[in-house]
């Protein structure tokens, strides 16, 4: 027959009913009649006997460690905890390929292998031609609301463009 755990056979209980009523502490009256003392329960992570004992780790330390695993990081190399059911569930059902330790290190690692030093046909083009905006500019000498009307552009933009420029030379 299996016994469960937490099980108390009745005598344990009489003697623990006669030590509350005796006002004398449980071992005392275990030893006086003969029965084992309970063996203290251990830290699931050190194997320490805890002081309380309905507690499954001697600290909050112990049950961090127990609970979380150490990963490298893949971009930047640095040792972090993470919770090992998340990691099973990122690399089993999710079917990640790759971990990171932050947001930071996960989008460096997405410019290196995908951004626009990979593909430099996705970079980002200027949708007016500067470059023939501030020529026009030096050649005629028109200000930003006359080379709004020759180029169809709003004044705005050109403003702008003429005012960088300025800054740049």
């Amino acid at each position: 027959m299996a016994v469960k755990s937490g099980y108390a056979p009745p005598i344990c209980k009489v003697a623990r009913l006669v030590a509350a009523i005796i006002g004398m502490p449980t071992r005392e009256i275990f030893t006086k009649l003969g029965i084992p003392p309970e063996e203290p329960k251990l830290c699931l992570n050190c194997s320490e006997p805890l002081v309380k004992q309905n507690r499954f780790f001697c600290s909050r330390e112990c049950q961090m460690q127990y609970v979380r695993i150490s990963l490298i990081c893949e971009e930047c190399g640095k040792v972090f905890y993470r919770r090992a059911l998340k990691v099973a569930h990122d690399l089993g059902e999710k079917n990640y390929q790759h971990i990171w330790c932050s947001y930071r290190c996960h989008g460096l690692w997405l410019a290196k292998h995908y951004g626009f030093a990979v593909y430099p046909e996705h970079a980002h083009k200027r949708k007016h031609d500067w470059e023939r905006i501030w020529q026009l500019h030096l050649d005629t000498g028109w200000g930003a609301p006359r080379l709004s009307k020759k180029l169809g552009i709003p004044v705005s933009t050109i403003s702008s463009i003429l005012w960088k420029k300025r800054s740049t030379e």
